[in-house]
């Protein structure tokens, strides 16, 4: 019998093995997202630029050795936006790909394009010594069992350890009452709320780490 609660989840460090798990997970729990319209060789490789950056935090939940969801962040917003630009090459392809398959979402690409060529990975410009939460995504068919808390959990445990002063995220802002909840149990604050690339409403979320 499956597991059908958080008691039986395991969290870990993704290796290069989860790559393909998790660009699976992200587009079954993210349809119709820029990100999932690019492709799941786009996200394998996005996510393998956040596993081999060397302030990357990426992990992945387990239940009986499938992978269910995923959490991804980084030290460093600026320095990630330049090992992005140094993995064009290999991403290039995938977005025209993207592009091509789905025209409306190229404002929407070259404006987020924009911003990581000025080393910026989201609207908001919080400090780069703190660590970005940059994505969690938990299967649909696990989702309310309590393993986006359980990786909500390992994500600031993971940002406590880079020696970080806080850990910050930015999620949308309607129609997200569950997500934001959760982060909201978890101790992030909210400190803004801003429009983002699409004009999507933004919520921008910190955490500080104390002693």
């Amino acid at each position: 019998m499956a597991a059908r609660g958080s008691d039986m989840v395991a969290v870990r460090r993704a290796t290069e093995r989860d790559l393909g798990r998790l660009a699976d997970v992200h587009t079954a729990a993210f349809p119709g997202f820029v990100l999932t319209m690019l492709g799941k060789g786009f996200l394998r490789r996005y996510y393998e630029t956040i596993l081999r950056y060397p302030a990357g935090i990426l992990l992945v939940a387990e239940i009986d050795g499938a992978a269910v969801g995923f959490a991804a962040g980084y030290l460093d917003a600026r320095q990630f936006s330049s090992a992005l630009k140094r993995r064009l090459p290999t991403l290039a392809p995938h977005i025209i790909a993207g592009i091509l398959t789905h025209p409306r979402i190229f404002g929407v690409v070259l404006q987020n394009a924009m911003g990581v060529f000025r080393g910026r990975t989201s609207a908001y410009e919080p400090p780069d010594d703190e660590v970005e939460f940059a994505s969690l995504g938990v299967h649909p068919d696990w989702q309310g069992r309590g393993i986006g808390r359980r990786l909500i959990v390992a994500m600031v445990e993971a940002a406590r350890q880079t020696g970080a002063p806080a850990i910050h995220l930015t999620t949308d802002a309607e129609a997200n009452d569950r997500t934001n909840r959760l982060y909201q149990a978890a101790g992030f604050v909210q400190e803004a709320r801003f429009d983002a690339t699409g004009k999507r409403s933004r919520y921008h979320y910190r955490l500080p780490f104390h002693g």
